[in-house]
């Protein structure tokens, strides 16, 4: 199938001067460029597998026209946009694991170099970086990313409401505690000053003034002093 002056001849695919294909390829892809994430496409989406079925299809001429990737697309029913979507997706991938297998290659280089430096005296902010990935200096806030979860927030702290004791009975409970731990026995003068009409705490002695005390182990001497 010829061409005549740079244009497609026949095969049902118009020449296309203009399109989205060629507008892309025009700031700064050439046709090859795009073709080659194109195919890359190819196993994961079959819109690519369509176009470069049709693509493959055409002479060489017939590729060379200007327009000719946006005239197979409209031969065959295909959106430009969702090609190069489609393609720019693909490329982005594999360029991301081409990075990641060069930097896996380097990083033993990258790290030994680090070390060196580290050991030199002008190597402080060398030393600095390895202290901070060993855990050896504290890494500041700043410089870190902390995600809140705080959905149902709400729900969980009425769920995990927890009721509080009683003031007289924690009072009372020290009390024991504390008379427990010096071998003295559970005596109910274990209590402590009342504000003026208070209620009576558990463990008071009655008849006693505002003002009672621990029972003690036993120091002071035979006379009370």
């Amino acid at each position: 199938m010829g061409t005549r002056d740079g244009t497609l001849a026949a095969r049902d695919v118009q020449p296309a001067f203009e399109g989205t294909i060629a507008s892309a390829c025009a700031l700064g892809i050439s046709l090859a460029d795009f073709l080659e994430m194109a195919r890359l496409a190819r196993t994961s989406d079959p819109r690519a597998a369509r176009f470069l079925a049709a693509w493959e299809a055409l002479d060489a001429s017939e590729q060379q026209a200007r327009g000719a990737a946006d005239a197979v697309c409209r031969q065959i029913g295909l959106n430009p946009t969702e090609l190069l979507s489609a393609a720019a997706r693909a490329a982005i991938s594999v360029s991301k694991c081409v990075v990641e297998m060069e930097t896996a290659l380097a990083l033993p280089s990258v790290v030994a170099q680090t070390i060196r430096m580290a050991l030199t005296p002008k190597g402080t902010a060398d030393r600095k970086m390895i202290f901070q990935h060993t855990g050896f200096l504290p890494t500041p806030r700043g410089s870190q990313t902390f995600i809140g979860i705080t959905q149902n927030a709400q729900a969980n702290t009425t769920a995990q409401r927890v009721a509080m004791p009683k003031p007289e009975e924690t009072i009372r409970r020290l009390a024991e505690q504390f008379n427990k731990s010096r071998g003295m026995p559970l005596t109910p003068a274990t209590a402590l000053p009342m504000a003026e009409g208070s209620p009576s705490l558990p463990g008071a002695t009655p008849g006693c003034d505002e003002h009672a005390y621990f029972e003690t182990d036993g120091d002071e001497d035979d006379d009370g002093r």
